[in-house]
Parts: structure tokens; sequence; C-alpha cells
């Protein structure tokens, strides 16, 4: 089932470890398809971009100790996924997106996640611009205060 990789310990899977697999599934599947020579490329590529919400979700969650290890994973994959699904597909999704990338490039006691962070946000801003990224970080911290009021 699961356990640690490097040892014979064999225990149950933890949630973050199939949502891990996920994230790195989607972003060779995109690759593979964005490579390859398909008649219905768009419409892999639309498929794919529907599991982005799922992605959101796993992503959001922040209440087990691993989220950390999880979270580096998913800076670490999703320029590449997100170069390669484009910004029609990314565009819904990038103010969540944008928001937890930003509180994990903020993080003192994770400096591996918060360079993976950082380099997410770097490549971000190269293949989608500075200022589309500026406007979903406002827009998300607009929304914010009107929830907080």
């Amino acid at each position: 089932d699961g356990g640690c990789m490097n040892c014979a310990i064999d225990m149950p899977r933890q949630p973050w470890e199939a949502s891990e697999g996920m994230v790195h599934l989607m972003a060779e599947m995109a690759a593979l398809v964005a490579k390859g020579d398909f008649t219905d490329k768009e419409q892999k590529l639309d498929d794919l971009g529907a599991l982005l919400p799922s992605l959101v979700a796993a992503f959001e969650c922040d209440h087990y100790r691993q989220r950390h290890l999880f979270r580096q994973q998913v800076c670490e994959r999703l320029p590449e996924l997100s170069a390669t699904l484009g910004i029609a597909r990314m565009k819904i999704h990038l103010p969540k997106l944008v928001k937890i990338v930003n509180d994990c490039a903020a993080r003192d006691k994770s400096p591996n996640l918060r360079e993976s962070a950082q380099a997410c946000l770097d490549a971000w801003h190269r293949t989608f611009g500075r200022g589309l990224l500026e406007d979903e970080s406002r827009d998300t911290k607009e929304q914010q205060d009107q929830l907080l009021g």
C-alpha cells in the first residue's frame, strides 16, 4: 500500500501520498500529450485541465503534518503543467493557486518549500507575465477582505 520508500516498512497509504501521485501523473500526461501527435490533442489537454479543481482542492488542504512535502512537490510540477495546459485552462484556477504558492513562498520553517514556491512564481511570471499574476493576487486579496468584512 504505502510506507517509507527507503525501507521495508509497509503502512497504509496516506491521502497526501495519492494526491502527490496525481500531481506527477497529471504533469507527465500533459507533457506526453503536448509532445505527441494526436488529432485530439486539445481535447486531451481539456480533459487534464478538468482535473485541476481536484489538484487545487488537494493543494488547499493544510491539516496534516506532511503538507509541506506535498506542497513542495506541487510547486515543483506546477510550472511545467501550467505551461503545457496554457493560460485558458489555468486562468480560473490561478487565484487560489497564486494565493497558496505565495503562502508557501513565505514559509520560514520550510526552506525547500519556500524555494520551490518562489521558483514556481518566477516560472509563472515568465510564462504568464507578471501583470496577470499580480492581478490574480490582488483579486484574491480583495475577495479575502470582502469575506472578513
